[in-house]
């Protein structure tokens, strides 16, 4: 006799669920990954970086706060062809459009270190993949640690320019 009960049926759906929703090989190399209920959450680099104690508790609020703002305001304006809802207006949103000036305040504050910012909390580029880009793979490999350790500070001297406009 079968069980038909629902913890049966809930042990078989997870074993679904961990074989088919998984990222790819190619993905789970590059980036962490967390549970997010039936999907896998890639872990911001921000994250990694607070868990490993390089960011305080300050640096990480004020960078996942830039990180929440630029992501919202990179969004597109435009509703979707599925979004039958009544708005008014043709423009962007206010969200959309709060979020902009509140992303290009923020950048401006952290003067020419945003792009570090961005790299690092928007597009999820670690710093040592954005340490080579900005100086190359020779110089990575003679001097790899002191520019991490460069980029780190860059990135701390970053989030206290936030702390600091949010105050």
């Amino acid at each position: 006799m079968a069980k038909t009960g629902k913890k049966h049926r809930r042990g078989r759906k997870k074993g679904v669920v961990e074989r088919y929703l998984r990222p790819l090989p190619e993905r789970e190399a590059h980036n962490d990954f967390r549970s997010a209920g039936m999907a896998m959450r890639v872990v911001p680099v921000v994250d990694r970086l607070h868990e490993a104690g390089v960011l305080n508790d300050n640096e990480y609020r004020a960078l996942s706060y830039y990180r929440d703002q630029a992501s919202l305001a990179d969004r597109s304006p435009v509703r979707s062809c599925c979004d039958f809802s009544v708005r008014g207006g043709g423009g962007p949103g206010v969200a959309i459009t709060s979020a902009l000036i509140e992303t290009g305040r923020l950048e401006r504050g952290m003067g020419p270190l945003w792009r570090l910012c961005r790299a690092v909390c928007v597009d999820d580029v670690e710093l040592s993949k954005w340490c080579e880009s900005q100086h190359g793979e020779q110089a990575m490999a003679a001097r790899g640690a002191h520019l991490l350790g460069m980029a780190a500070l860059e990135l701390k001297y970053a989030a206290g320019g936030i702390v600091m406009n949010c105050a």
